[in-house]
């Protein structure tokens, strides 16, 4: 029974051998499967797509693939690295036990991935369609962003994640750095060297001289031979000629170059040491024999010798010898090198030494630098490209350019045209300009685009194109806010009348409301078709008043109104149009264009830059600015006092010109420089004729009549915006009248700094005849309904392809290609706040003789003298100041009675007109007084 038993137990060394053996076999077990989910893992987050598609690891992956995916994006890709890693390490014997610490770093590493991801891809489709770094990314990046900034996450999420790979991994940031730099020295040393190298063979090719007629090789102890040959004999037969004469150096020359050249280059043949140690003045002293050049390998290029003084024959004789490195290339595999004309054969080596080579040899035998493989390339990226012979081949090109202009409008990138049009300030102002904080802020992180939905619906417009035997290929998509256009390069011989009519057709083939299609691009070879967006991106006026761009812009009245098609911010200077028609259907966005540009003027101009007349028939529309201090009197919502503020305007600008006319000044521009001059002087404004001054309110003027010691400081004339709304009806109810008045002030009113904006939503050939649109050279067009409405505002179609709110087509002045543009959107909480900002830092000083019925010629008219009278007690004072004086003029009532000028007028006036005073005599005399 023991021994039975003894047999049946295994020894006691077996089982102690089998217990090692064990634990490679659950590493091996462990390591195969880690490697089968990480390779399931990998599968499923490779083939998931949340849009659907082929899963490669099945229900159980995609589903495993759709949470790893939505929680941490393309970092998610981390995980299978991981599982792999570990493997690995399975298979290898290096585990250890399970620590915290490394657990933490992996989950750490791969939190800081997903927030880096997020913070520079945003939330733009990337593995699976979907944000490319989750939901815990999106979370911790815009938590950080909202912090410390965008700046500060990038820093704090580079940050973290060095700190975890350095915790988790065998990284060391110094030995990193460390490595860095010796390789860069290293790379710097080669590249030296290469330098160098190339350098001294470009020298030897430059200036080699070579004969005509080449001795054969001789080996390098020969060489070495005959180069100290002179030396070692004692040249007892000085009557024979030296070969190393056509050299032109002295000895000390050759050695003095040698011995440069020892300490870094292997010569091919050593000089005999007594050669050496000779000194230089002693081989000077030996009738300074000249030795032969000495010829070297053709692996070891030779640097120019220094330049050492040694005599010469003559200057012209020297002046081939100076050339250093000449007569050292004897290589004839190195320089290919024609001679037309040869030495003679029977010259001695001597003289051809001596005489330098005829024109014609020197020429040949330095040959021309190697052209360019391109001829003229350096003006290559100025050149527009020729689209004919475009590569068919090229690959498809998706040029976004939104996170540029983000990036660019928050450091002061966009390009914006500078306006002519000079702006002049004769006071500093008093009033604060308002705060971007009072607009809505825009969401952060927009935007984002599909890229395989752009190429998929690229793939279908060259099919549908293909159905119509219109043959092209797509080379760059512009995804915008609004619709991304596609650049299409037709067939060569394709009509673009065939093209252009096709909007429909493609519109219903690519499932599009609207397909706009401009053929061709202006400076293209290309046909744009501008296909919509599958969700649209709002444009909000914070982000267009926020850039630098607008905070420098120029010009007398700019305005900001939207993004272009790729997302460029858009701004305008009302100056330069100078005047500007905005119309569109009901609903389209006009009225919100309208409170756009008002907004943003209001944040670049105060009220002694612009004042503004607006018009509107609706009474609901503009009266959110009225009491701002840049009106001149509140909103006209009546007809007929609408009538009379528009002639208001025109005898405004009739007599502003007649002030240029007095001063000399070309245009309102000019007359504020003098104004401003004179201020700085502190003299009256002068004009042709004597001294000017101006009415009090700064918008209507007139010559003085006193004393040019008494005229008061002149000042500035500022900008007048006539703003229209509905200019329909204004024409339904005024007529005729209407119209003069608003072509009159389109033709004339630009110099004296009068701008008119009419917007209408009825735009028919009987609102926006041909007088008004000859003379408003600038339009704006929101979607209308038909074609028609489209060629009577722009003279051409496309605005019936609109997509209507805010999106619009601008007509530049001087031009006939339109923008297309997407206008911003403020609301009126935001454009209440901008005025009421306003409202509590100045009221508004209204003049009412605007509304005041008027006679052709301007004037107010006498039947309506008591709208004009005079206080009694203020007109008796008067009467009584100038008989006790027994002088009269509008300065000096207006000094000693301390009224204003527009009233001070109307006394002497109405002294004249009672006989106590008699008429003007002219500028700068004083009226009799006749009572």
């Amino acid at each position: 029974m023991c021994l039975m038993a003894r047999m049946a137990s295994p020894p006691m060394n077996l089982r102690r051998d089998a217990a090692p053996m064990a634990q490679p076999k659950r590493h091996e077990v462990a390591g195969l499967i880690l490697s089968a989910l990480a390779a399931l893992t990998a599968m499923a987050l490779l083939s998931f797509d949340a849009r659907g598609g082929a899963d490669w690891a099945g229900p159980v992956g995609r589903r495993v693939a759709e949470v790893f995916a939505t929680a941490l994006g393309t970092a998610s890709l981390l995980i299978p690295w991981s599982l792999a890693v570990n493997a690995v390490r399975m298979f290898r014997r290096t585990t250890r036990p399970i620590a915290i610490g490394r657990v933490l770093g992996t989950l750490a590493i791969i939190a800081t991935a997903a927030t880096a991801l997020h913070l520079w891809w945003g939330d733009r489709a990337a593995l699976g369609g979907l944000m490319a770094g989750g939901v815990l990314g999106a979370t911790l990046g815009d938590s950080l962003r909202a912090s410390v900034g965008t700046a500060g996450a990038h820093t704090l999420v580079l940050t973290a994640m060095l700190v975890a790979l350095v915790a988790r991994t065998r990284l060391s940031v110094v030995s990193v750095a460390v490595g860095a730099r010796s390789a860069s020295a290293q790379g710097g040393l080669w590249l030296r060297s290469g330098v160098g190298s190339v350098a001294r063979a470009w020298r030897e090719s430059r200036h080699a001289t070579p004969s005509p007629a080449r001795p054969p090789r001789e080996r390098p102890e020969e060489l070495a031979e005959r180069a100290v040959r002179p030396v070692i004999d004692d040249a007892n037969t000085p009557e024979e000629p030296d070969e190393a004469e056509q050299d032109g150096r002295s000895l000390a020359e050759i050695m003095l170059d040698e011995e440069d050249r020892a300490a870094s280059e292997a010569k091919p043949a050593r000089r005999p040491r007594s050669m050496r140690r000779k000194p230089v003045e002693d081989v000077e002293a030996e009738a300074e024999p000249v030795v032969e050049p000495m010829p070297f390998d053709d692996d070891e290029p030779a640097a120019p010798p220094p330049p050492v003084k040694a005599p010469r024959a003559s200057a012209k004789a020297s002046a081939p010898a100076k050339e250093p490195a000449a007569p050292r290339v004897t290589a004839p595999a190195k320089v290919t090198i024609s001679v037309e004309e040869p030495a003679p054969p029977a010259a001695p080596p001597a003289a051809r030494a001596s005489t330098p080579p005829p024109p014609a040899t020197r020429r040949a035998s330095t040959p021309p630098p190697p052209r360019p493989a391109v001829a003229e390339s350096a003006d290559e990226d100025d050149m527009l490209p020729v689209e004919d012979d475009e590569d068919p081949s090229a690959p498809l090109t998706i040029v976004s350019h939104a996170r540029a202009i983000e990036q660019a409008m928050r450091s002061a990138s966009v390009p914006v045209e500078k306006t002519a049009v000079k702006h002049v300030d004769t006071v500093v102002r008093q009033m604060a300009m308002p705060a971007v904080s009072l607009l809505a802020p825009p969401p952060p992180n927009r935007s984002t685009f599909d890229e395989g939905h752009l190429r998929n619906t690229a793939d279908r417009l060259v099919r549908t194109l293909s159905d119509y035997t219109i043959d092209g290929r797509v080379m760059e998509i512009h995804p915008g806010p609004v619709v991304t256009t596609y650049e299409v390069v037709p067939a060569a011989g394709t009509k673009l009348t065939k093209i252009s009519r096709l909007s429909d057709d493609i519109a219903m083939s690519l499932e599009a409301s609207k397909v706009r299609i401009v053929a061709p691009i202006p400076g293209k070879g290309r046909v744009g078709f501008e296909i919509p967006n599958t969700s649209r991106q709002m444009v909000y006026l914070r982000e267009l008043l926020e850039t630098e761009a607008f905070r420098s812009l120029g010009g007398a009245l700019p305005v900001a109104i939207g993004k272009d098609v790729v997302g460029a911010p858009f701004y305008a200077d009302l100056a330069t149009m100078p005047h500007l028609i905005v119309a569109g259907a009901t609903g389209q966005g006009k009225s919100v264009g309208l409170n756009v540009m008002l907004t943003s003027l209001l944040y670049k101009r105060g009220p002694e830059d612009v004042k503004m007349l607006m018009i509107d028939p609706k009474m609901v529309e503009l009266n959110v600015y009225d009491g701002i201090p840049h009106m001149l009197l509140p909103v006209v919502t009546d007809m007929k006092k609408a009538t009379l503020a528009l002639r208001w305007v025109v005898d405004e600008m009739e007599r502003r010109y007649s002030l240029f006319a007095q001063t000399g000044a070309r245009n309102i521009t000019s007359y504020n420089e003098k104004v401003i001059k004179a201020v700085a002087e502190g003299k009256p404004l002068r004009g042709l004729d004597g001294p000017v001054r101006p009415k009090e309110s700064g918008t209507t003027t007139a010559l003085a009549e006193g004393e040019s010691s008494e005229a008061p400081p002149p000042r500035k004339l500022p900008y007048i915006l006539c703003v229209v709304d509905e200019f329909a009806d204004l024409i339904m109810v005024a007529g005729k009248d209407i119209e003069a008045a608003v072509a009159r002030l389109a033709q004339k009113a630009r110099a004296a700094g009068i701008h008119v904006i009419l917007a209408t939503q009825r735009p028919s050939v009987d609102v926006i005849t041909g007088i008004i649109k000859a003379n408003f050279p600038a339009r704006i067009a929101f979607k209308v309904s038909q074609k028609l409405d489209s060629r009577v505002i722009l003279d051409q179609q496309g605005a019936e392809n609109l997509l209507g709110k805010g999106d619009m087509l601008i007509l530049p002045p001087g031009s006939s290609d339109l923008k297309r543009v997407h206008c911003a959107f403020v609301n009126e909480d935001e454009v209440q706040a901008v005025t009421d900002h306003w409202r509590a830092q100045g009221k508004p000083n209204y003049d009412e003789d605007i509304l005041k019925p008027r006679d052709e010629e301007g004037e107010v008219d006498e039947a309506h003298e008591s709208d004009i009278r005079v206080p009694a007690e203020k007109y008796e004072k008067a009467v009584q100041l100038v008989l006790s004086h027994r002088k009269c003029s509008v300065s000096f009532v207006q000094r000693y009675l301390g009224i204003g000028y527009n009233v001070a007028a109307r006394i002497v006036d109405k002294m004249e007109r009672e006989g106590i005073v008699g008429a003007p005599k002219g500028p700068g005399k004083e009226r009799e007084v006749l009572g």
